[in-house]
């Protein structure tokens, strides 16, 4: 059996949530609840993780996001609540990004 035939009968076969079994573990996002595969982190997706990167800059720098930048955060949340999160509990998860969206740069 060739090797790309043998991967995809051994290990991609699809589970009923979506996923291939045998790649790579699910869990739940720690902040959204939707199932996910580690990428930068084993506790949370990846969207909720660039978000977390991002409320802890503004946090940091005590500034609020522009509009472009308020932008892509909903972005990031429109592509979770796609996949099944919960966009609540994100925008709780990351309070200085939505704490003030009109403070300047």
């Amino acid at each position: 059996m060739k090797f790309a035939a043998q991967l995809e009968s051994t290990h991609m076969r699809t589970s009923r949530a979506g996923f291939h079994r045998g790649i790579a573990p699910t869990f739940n996002c720690a902040v959204c609840g939707r199932r996910t595969r580690p990428v930068d982190s084993d506790t949370c997706c990846a969207e909720c993780w660039e978000l977390a990167g991002q409320d802890n800059y503004h946090n940091d720098n005590a500034c609020g996001p522009t509009p472009k930048e308020l932008a892509y955060y909903e972005s990031l949340v429109a592509v979770a609540v796609a996949k099944g999160g919960d966009a609540d509990a994100i925008r709780a998860q990351n309070p200085y990004i939505w704490a003030n969206p009109d403070a300047p740069e």
